[in-house]
């Protein structure tokens, strides 16, 4: 796996976790951080088919040995703790859907969702168009912002 989606799996990670990039890549060695970088680093190999070294160079330049133990203690507890396992497998499950890709819109529901916008007594005239523009533009998607 490229070093850029193991980058993008560990933001992913921690923005569910709230847990800041720089404590997962950081050296700092309090149990709570080092118990969230393990995490991550579990969790991120979920998803790896690429080497051990390059899960390291991601999480700050650690090595494979460091790599392997993060994920031995999380493995371990795993085995040990099924509220924490099922934890995890929600996490990876919440990782899973920020991976997949945003559904696209139908043309019946982008005009159904534009009429509905235009007719929005709350939104400025401009503000409606604006918005019905991006429904109907070909490929949208929910959220999307761009015309």
């Amino acid at each position: 796996m490229m070093l850029s989606n193991l980058h993008r799996l560990m933001q992913i990670y921690a923005d569910i976790a709230a847990i800041p990039v720089a404590d997962l890549t950081g050296y700092a060695m309090t149990p709570e951080i080092s118990k969230g970088r393990n995490e991550a680093i579990w969790a991120v190999n979920q998803f790896n088919g690429g080497p051990l070294a390059d899960l390291g160079r991601v999480f700050g330049g650690r090595s494979v040995k460091v790599i392997d133990s993060a994920l031995d203690a999380v493995t371990i507890r795993i085995t040990d703790d099924q509220a924490y396992a099922e934890r995890l497998r929600r996490m990876l499950a919440a990782m899973r859907e920020a991976l997949s890709p945003a559904p696209v819109l139908s043309d019946s529901t982008r005009l159904t969702a534009a009429a509905g916008v235009l007719a929005d007594r709350n939104l400025s005239d401009a503000d409606a168009r604006l918005a019905a523009l991006q429904l109907l533009r070909p490929g949208a998607t929910p959220g999307d912002t761009t015309i």
